[in-house]
């Protein structure tokens, strides 16, 4: 991965233009509105009628396109034995087609009656406060979360084991900078076979941001403050050491991992710490479109995760509209009053990166050989990372894999989850 992108055979997409009257596709403004008006309270009858629509999702798709929904390729582990894989196609599309709805909606629903918490919902309850109350509740959105996660993971096309390359950060950290999207800077890198640092560049007048070269949703991530946790460079690489030996402590798999040592790129201070969540989506025909823009804000720490707000965003007018769409947290993440009607120049600019990125992450794949591991996938949808920075200008993170980002919304109201279907093709 080091040496990948010197020699990496990259298609000719000039940078879009960081402008105001840059426009955004027509697909991009329709399904952004029609996610706002999806945005129900939690209750008994929404919870039905999202299952019912994701219901409708499976069966559609199942039998629009059946060699792929059928096949290796859409085959989740979590809502399939593994036997299934040694089925003929015929079979295992018969049985998709009547045991695993059933079969999983009551698996589900019990989860909450024995206490069986496995993607931490509950959890995520007791941490804002918002539980809803009553067991048939709680039933519906675990059989209306799985199922619409089983299709995410079929969509995406993952198979029996995600690609480990969805989680490398310096496969989005090579190619962001093509679609003309600012990284933060890569000051050092931990070698975890010498057990050293390995500086790079000189050390910046800033913090530092420490993240395992391999991984997500900020496991083993942790920052140095300069002038309080380091003066020197000696001192940064006492501490980055001492942090890396905590964080392994906690995570079994990073004792095996670099870690990235990065400049940090302070936000716009009037958003504070944030981050915006871009969700493309590859078309039928092969455009790419902004399907969602969606952004974590009101942390006081120096990372977005465990924020507690996350608002949406309508990339035509670039204002923040409304909470974003409940699925793992019900009733709604909170809504943030001061944010609301909140104009952010550069939303537009933003999609059109993302767009750019996500059509060279395809191009690449197909073209380069070192990136052949990469050649087999679809790349139908990404999620990105991006920050408005105390300059006014864009740093981007990473690309991420879409699973909860998707089914945050595709199901959430019939016209979405038409709108979204029209725009798949799995031929």
């Amino acid at each position: 991965f080091k040496t990948i992108w010197c020699s990496l055979v990259v298609p000719c997409i000039s940078p879009p233009r960081l402008s105001d009257k840059m426009e955004v596709n027509p697909e991009t403004v329709t399904l952004t509105r029609t996610a706002v008006v999806a945005n129900k309270d939690f209750s008994t009858v929404e919870c039905a009628n999202r299952y019912m629509c994701s219901i409708y999702m499976y069966y559609s798709l199942l039998l629009k396109w059946p060699r792929h929904f059928a096949g290796p390729q859409s085959f989740n582990a979590g809502w399939l034995p593994d036997w299934c894989l040694r089925m003929p196609l015929p079979f295992r599309f018969l049985y998709m087609l009547c045991i695993p709805v059933p079969l999983n909606a009551v698996q589900s629903f019990l989860s909450p009656m024995i206490g069986y918490d496995p993607k931490g919902v509950e959890e995520a309850q007791g941490k804002w406060g918002q539980a809803a109350g009553g067991i048939i509740n709680k039933g519906l959105q675990y059989m209306y979360k799985d199922l619409v996660e089983a299709l995410t993971w079929a969509i995406g096309g993952f198979g029996r084991q995600i690609n480990p390359s969805w989680f490398h950060k310096n496969v989005w950290r090579g190619i962001l900078p093509f679609a003309g999207c600012t990284v933060p800077p890569c000051v050092a890198q931990w070698n975890h076979k010498r057990q050293a640092v390995d500086w790079l560049l000189p050390l910046p007048e800033a913090d530092l941001i420490v993240k395992p070269v391999w991984g997500g949703l900020g496991a083993g991530d942790f920052s140095l403050r300069r002038g309080v946790d380091w003066t020197s460079q000696l001192e940064a690489e006492d501490k980055i050491k001492a942090g890396i030996k905590e964080a392994i402590a906690a995570e079994p798999y990073l004792p095996i991992m670099d870690f990235l040592i990065l400049e940090r790129i302070l936000p716009d201070p009037s958003l504070g710490v944030h981050s915006f969540e871009i969700l493309t989506m590859r078309t039928g025909d092969d455009r790419v479109v902004t399907a969602r823009i969606g952004i974590h804000c009101g942390g006081s720490l120096w990372t977005s995760h465990g924020s507690p707000y996350f608002l949406m965003v309508d990339p035509e007018t670039e204002t923040i509209c409304c909470p974003e769409q409940w699925l793992k947290i019900r009733q709604g993440w909170p809504a943030n009053p001061d944010m609301m009607g909140r104009k952010i120049p550069g939303m537009r600019a933003m999609c059109r990166q993302a767009e750019a990125a996500h059509q060279l992450i395809i191009a690449a794949s197909r073209m380069d050989p070192k990136l052949a591991w990469l050649k087999k996938e679809p790349f139908r949808v990404i999620g990105w990372d991006a920050m408005v920075t105390e300059h006014g200008n864009l740093v981007w993170f990473e690309g991420n894999m879409p699973l909860l980002r998707l089914s945050r919304f595709l199901c959430s109201s019939w016209a979405m989850m038409f709108q979204y279907r029209e725009l798949l093709d799995f031929k």
